[in-house]
């Protein structure tokens, strides 16, 4: 029965546009200056003499990870993420973060988004941490409705993930993104890591009110959130009754960034597919000067899925997210 309720908010096992299962494969990889002598100036200066200058610094990054799977200690506890670097990846390249969704994994995310393929078009680089398993056996960030035999702070593994990332290759800005169990993770990012996350993108996620409550967001990020409003599993107007002390709704999820970014009212567009008629909406809040740093796609009839731009999607998440980053 417990896990039943899980399942309530973002608990669901990860979903794909291919599966709602909880994904197994790859979860368990088989293997693990000198400076210059002070100028005397109590005294005439030798100005035959030239002045020893410092060593130049050399601020090439050392770039020793590559693409695939790698593993740190963090808080006694062996974890690991996968990594994908694209081959012409320039000086100061932005850094994307991608959380899998409850029962989800690293690869399991990394082989639907759509982001290793964007990041070989725009030339970003991309990191996929992978979350502990918890009682349960299923994977989950900790949001709080999760319980672990081995607790540890997973606001501070990925920190610590995006620092090695950035220092091996020379990297900037940090977006975050993240489906369901993940999504949820995104907006505690958002709140709890802010000094480092240029901007985030849950994906089927909600705000947890005790994260709203704790949120100390001094430079809030831009926010865009993309979510189905017929969601079974991530309910579009929340659940205060949740385990954990409850989630707020969709609009009042995206609506807490919006307060924080002191927004206006919001804009609302409507797309109409016309071979299918599905429908999906754009809602906008704007600032002084025209900026909408917090959006909403919202999904008419959509469920609980990452939009790949298929057959059932009318747009591609990992295309809309990175138009939004790259502003």
């Amino acid at each position: 029965m417990l896990l039943l309720i899980l399942h309530a908010c973002s608990g669901d096992p990860e979903s794909s546009p291919d599966s709602i299962t909880p994904e197994t494969g790859g979860n368990d990889p088989a293997d693990p200056v000198d400076t210059a002598d002070p100028v005397d100036t109590a005294g005439p200066v030798d100005t035959a003499d030239p002045v020893d200058t410092a060593d130049p610094i050399d601020t090439e990054p050392p770039r020793l990870l590559s693409s695939g799977t790698h593993e740190l200690e963090h808080d006694d506890i062996t974890r690991r993420f996968e990594l994908y670097l694209p081959a012409a990846l320039s000086a100061d390249a932005p850094l994307v973060v991608v959380l899998h969704g409850y029962g989800g994994s690293a690869r399991g995310i990394q082989s639907y988004s759509g982001l290793d393929s964007l990041a070989d078009s725009e030339g970003f680089a991309v990191v996929y941490p992978q979350s502990r398993k918890d009682t349960w056996g299923y994977s989950c960030w900790d949001i709080r409705y999760c319980n672990y035999v081995e607790e540890a702070d997973d606001v501070d593994f990925i920190r610590e993930v995006i620092s090695q990332v950035r220092e091996d290759q020379g990297l900037s800005t940090v977006f975050v993104t993240g489906m369901s169990n993940g999504g949820d993770m995104t907006y505690r990012m958002a709140c709890e890591a802010s000094d480092i996350v240029t901007a985030a993108a849950p994906v089927t996620g909600c705000l947890m009110r005790w994260v709203a409550e704790s949120c100390e967001a001094t430079a809030p990020p831009p926010m865009l959130h993309i979510h189905g409003n017929a969601d079974n599993t991530t309910l579009w107007d929340g659940d205060k009754n949740y385990t954990a002390g409850g989630y707020y709704g969709t609009l009042d999820s995206i609506g807490f960034f919006a307060d924080l970014h002191g927004t206006g009212s919001s804009t609302i567009e409507t797309i109409t597919d016309k071979a299918d008629s599905s429908i999906y909406r754009i809602h906008r809040w704007s600032v002084d000067g025209g900026e909408a740093p917090v959006q909403l796609y919202e999904i008419d009839g959509g469920g609980h899925n990452w939009p790949s731009g298929g057959a059932f999607d009318d747009f591609d998440a990992a295309e809309v997210m990175w138009a939004f980053f790259n502003r």
